[in-house]
């Protein structure tokens, strides 16, 4: 049975006092029976909901009939289990306290030590390595020894020997550890502490009681271990009384008063956050709609779709206005309504459906036009197999398709719609377009990229540039303070020599004299005459 949060989901009860001849609704893959159509569409939906659990696999987001599925096709696969290991895993199944994950190993590693009887593995003889079975396990005293029966057909050994448990080799499990945790689940109907069924543990003897050291935890009511309560609340009780509180409890309190929002949501239910404060109240939902309220959600279903796929329905844009105007006009040759059909149809022709064959028998040309998509609607309709669109047939023949009522013709277009969905064509379409939309977004990955390394390698330029003008800063320094030492003289060259003034030495050798004789130490400009033929020399060329 699929778990619903994790939880079994009781089913609902068959109604008493059920007439003969009563019309109920009853829901197909659960078999149950509802008088109220509306607990019916809730229960409905509710199954179409993705909050489903598989028991057997722990396959999550699943709807109740693809849970059904998916157990059906694991307790196939859990039949496989070998017979000689069912008595041993259950044994060590029944009452634990382990996590799945845990009791999948613990009992994997000890199936892989342990030699019981029924085992199939490889034996030493006459030093070559045979297959055989275990027939029987021998115990004397300490030594333990194995009675085998060989199993290779090519060899002509004797029927049964006894060897020692040195001459046998272990083989790996025939079964993975997932195969293991579905028979454990498939076995189960509670976890921690694990607890088999009734009849499984019977069948293999196999305590049903709980041990004494969890007695104290659980008890046995109408056949099945149920939690103590009472226990469970006294405790609380005592630690509230301490002031002490569990965490755990703390944790899950703070969970309950702020629910996580799982989106997409619709859109009335976004809650609004302090930056919305300036945001006016929202507008009341529109209700003003010419078709009936019944056939709203038809109608915006057939226009969403027909708008959100025009390109690949070669249909052009049109707004909901329209689209209504469109349906509530009682005219047979309304364009929009005679587009809308035409690209749904001629799609359902381009697959290789049962519509086209049956088609193609009818008419050797295929070719839609504004005269004749009221012929292929009728085909459509009538291989549909549906009594309540089938019964328009005759009406759309005869031309009147625009006396149609408007639930009528919604409840054509959402039937088309539906068929061009499951075609194998439009699925192809589709992934296509994925396929492109993820290559753009990767290609538009790589461009920010590369982007993001261009700017990294002109910051890493830039500060190097500034490293280095720095350097060189202090290196022109360096240079000042050597032509300072130059001004009085010649410097000494790294040999010792004397090197002769140079023309760089003289022009700073006249700016140093400008400072000094132009420029007393009062800051009044003056011309000394005995000065001047000094700097009149300093003039000439070198």
């Amino acid at each position: 049975m699929p778990l619903f949060k994790r939880k079994p989901f009781a089913l609902a009860e068959k109604p008493k006092d059920l007439k003969p001849n009563e019309l109920v609704f009853q829901v197909r893959f659960t078999k149950e029976i509802f008088r109220d159509y509306s607990e019916y569409l809730r229960r409905t939906n509710l199954y179409r909901h993705r909050v489903w659990t598989c028991k057997l696999t722990g396959k999550n987001y699943l709807t109740y009939e693809e849970a059904l599925v998916s157990e059906k096709k694991a307790a196939e696969e859990v039949q496989k289990f070998p017979e000689e290991l069912v008595a041993p895993v259950l044994r060590d199944v029944q009452f634990s306290m382990l996590s799945l994950k845990d009791l999948g190993d613990a009992v994997a590693q000890k199936l892989q030590g342990c030699l019981s009887e029924g085992s199939e593995l490889y034996g030493r003889k006459n030093n070559h390595v045979y297959s055989c079975k275990i027939e029987r396990v021998v115990k004397d005293g300490e030594k333990t020894r194995y009675e085998v029966a060989w199993l290779d057909k090519y060899e002509r050994l004797p029927e049964n020997t006894a060897i020692d448990e040195e001459d046998l080799i272990r083989c790996k499990l025939r079964f993975s550890r997932a195969f293991l945790k579905s028979f454990i689940r498939e076995s189960t109907y509670r976890s921690i502490p694990w607890v088999l069924h009734e009849k499984l543990a019977k069948k293999h003897g196999i305590p049903t009681d709980p041990p004494d050291d969890l007695k104290d935890q659980f008890f046995m009511q109408d056949g099945v271990v149920v939690v103590n309560r009472k226990r469970k609340k006294s405790e609380d009780r005592e630690a509230k009384e301490n002031g002490f509180q569990d965490p755990y409890e703390i944790g899950r309190e703070d969970k309950l008063k702020a629910q996580s929002i799982r989106y997409p949501i619709d859109d009335l239910l976004v809650q609004y956050t302090e930056f919305d404060k300036q945001l006016a109240e929202r507008p009341p939902p529109c209700r003003e709609f010419n078709v009936p309220m019944e056939c709203v959600g038809d109608h915006l279903m057939v226009w969403d779709f027909c708008t959100s796929f025009g390109r690949l329905l070669h249909l052009s844009p049109f707004s909901l206005e329209d689209f209504e105007r469109a349906v509530c006009q009682k005219g047979s040759n309304i364009v929009l309504i005679t587009e809308c059909h035409s690209s749904l149809l001629r799609f359902l022709l381009k697959d290789n459906s049962e519509y086209f064959i049956a088609v193609q028998k009818k008419r050797p040309k295929l070719k839609i036009t504004l005269i004749t998509w009221t012929e292929y609607l009728s085909d459509f309709l009538e291989l549909t197999g549906t009594v309540e669109l089938s019964n328009h047939v005759a009406t759309i023949k005869r031309g009147h398709y625009g006396l149609l009522d408007i639930q009528a013709k919604l409840a054509i277009l959402r039937e088309l719609v539906c068929r061009v969905l499951e075609t194998e064509y439009f699925k192809e379409k589709l992934d296509e377009d994925i396929e492109k939309q993820y290559a753009l977004a990767a290609t538009r990955r790589e461009e920010i990229l590369e982007e993001s390394r261009k700017k990294r390698e002109d910051h890493l330029k830039i500060k190097s540039n500034g490293k280095e003008a720095t350097k060189g800063h202090g290196n022109s320094s360096d240079t000042g303070s050597d032509n300072h030492l130059r001004e009085n003289g010649d410097m000494p060259s790294s040999n010792g020599k004397q090197t002769s003034p140079s023309k760089h030495s003289l022009e700073n050798r006249f700016t140093f004299l400008y400072l000094k004789f132009f420029w007393n130490l009062d800051g009044n400009f003056m011309m000394s005459v005995s000065y001047f033929p000094l700097f009149c020399l300093l003039l000439l060329p070198v």
